[in-house]
């Protein structure tokens, strides 16, 4: 089996039951957009980290196709002192399912804005040359929400991400470095 099967598999398992036991009720309304690449970059030690990259996305109705850029920083926790990792647009990447939203309608410009990010990440390992990194997107809070999860920290964070977000969506892809872990991180999508 293909690790890009094998990955697909273990991202779309994760993907189901999480959205249909917590995000469903959120994000009730399925959208035409999807998340179709990314690229980006993180660096993380003693529990905290940040980064930025770009989100590419397409919207199925209309042919759109629109960028996303974002920075964030934030909370991370795993077994090593610090770490650091890159993908670019051409290395593997997929949207899990179309981008949710809080409302029946979603324009391009209301993904904008404070967000929030959920990270899994595992490479660096000498057996394996890139490593997986599943990201959850919770995009389009409002400027108050996105301070409270700035200053809050992560449970915060993550509250607000469940209650403020209007648009939420997954990504998984591969990554290069050296990071293992779990982040959550507050930033500005513009």
């Amino acid at each position: 089996m293909s690790v890009v099967r094998c990955n697909w598999r273990l991202t779309r398992g994760i993907r189901v039951s999480l959205i249909t036991s917590v995000l469903l009720p959120a994000f009730e309304h399925k959208t035409a957009w999807q998340f179709t690449s990314s690229s980006g970059g993180s660096l993380g030690g003693w529990s905290i980290g940040g980064g930025g990259g770009t989100l590419y996305l397409a919207n199925t109705s209309t042919r759109e196709e629109r960028t996303l850029r974002y920075f964030a920083g934030g909370a991370s926790l795993g077994p090593l002192a610090g770490g650091g990792s890159f993908s670019t647009a051409d290395m593997w990447s997929i949207g899990l399912g179309n981008i949710r939203a809080a409302h029946e309608s979603l324009a391009f410009g209301d993904m904008k804005g404070p967000m929030c990010i959920l990270g899994l990440s595992g490479a660096g390992m000498a057996s394996v040359p890139e490593g997986l990194s599943l990201s959850m997107y919770f995009l389009g809070f409002s400027v108050v929400s996105g301070l409270t999860s700035l200053l809050g920290g992560p449970l915060v964070a993550l509250l607000n991400g469940l209650t403020a977000a209007t648009a939420f969506g997954m990504m998984a892809g591969h990554i290069k470095g050296t990071d293992v872990g779990l982040s959550l991180q507050t930033g500005w999508a513009f």
